[in-house]
């Protein structure tokens, strides 16, 4: 009678081990999120101050200021801007600052959608405000370039797309909204409002396919239908 109890004793001790080894232990710390999945995402600039004073668009642009940044959760980016296509960068950054050009530069986030910083450039200091227009995993919203305009079947050269007045580049935002400037007509900025298919621009609703990498639409001037396809940059 005795051995019921020693092995009533055993099958307890073995049910309590199995439900120990199928638990986690409460003090083994769980896994972090990605602290940069929060500022991932596309950034453009919200203001800028210099000396003080805060810097109208067309200063903004004159410096080369109006940066659409791209940052992805891996820690990397690139810097665009609208008035200067042929400038491009990549960056990498961290939790607290961004290295640029081998330049480390400090910065402040919100942890919602504002960042701040400080760049000097030509003996001058600009303190730099961004906004966030969209997640990473947004992908339509970003900075759009014309790769390519065909009329009738036929491609048209850059030359041939600055006299159509179609060298464009729009800034998409994840609300729906977005601008569009160009790179050749300095001062040249419109609004536009956008859905999943159509684009509202200067009151025509233009209908538009998105592939992922690419937006194409048909748009018509001067009795011309030109067949536009912009590419991200």
């Amino acid at each position: 009678m005795k051995k019921i109890p020693v092995l009533l004793l055993a099958i307890l001790m073995v049910l309590s081990l199995a439900a120990c080894t199928g638990t986690v232990d409460a003090s083994e710390p769980a896994s972090k999120e990605n602290p940069l999945k929060a500022i991932a995402g596309t950034w453009t600039v919200e203001s800028i101050n210099a000396a003080g004073k805060s810097l109208a668009q067309k200063e903004i642009e004159r410096y080369g200021l109006d940066l659409v940044i791209t940052l992805k959760s891996d820690g990397t980016g690139s810097i665009a801007t609208p008035s200067n296509l042929k400038f491009t960068a990549t960056i990498s950054y961290t939790e607290s600052s961004a290295k640029y050009l081998d330049t480390e530069i400090p910065f402040t986030f919100d942890g919602n959608s504002h960042i701040s910083l400080d760049y000097t450039m030509s003996n001058m200091t600009f303190s730099i405000n961004l906004v966030k227009i969209a997640p990473e995993e947004d992908p339509r919203a970003g900075m759009w370039t014309v790769g390519s305009v065909k009329v009738s079947g036929k491609d048209l050269s850059l030359e041939e797309i600055t006299d159509a007045g179609l060298y464009l580049v729009a800034v998409l935002y994840s609300d729906g909204t977005g601008i569009v400037t160009s790179p050749v007509y300095s001062g040249f900025r419109e609004e536009i409002t956008f859905t999943d298919n159509t684009v509202v621009y200067r009151g025509t609703e233009i209908p538009y396919t998105f592939d992922g990498n690419t937006i194409a639409f048909d748009y018509t001037m001067s009795g011309m239908t030109f067949t536009v396809t912009l590419i991200k940059k």
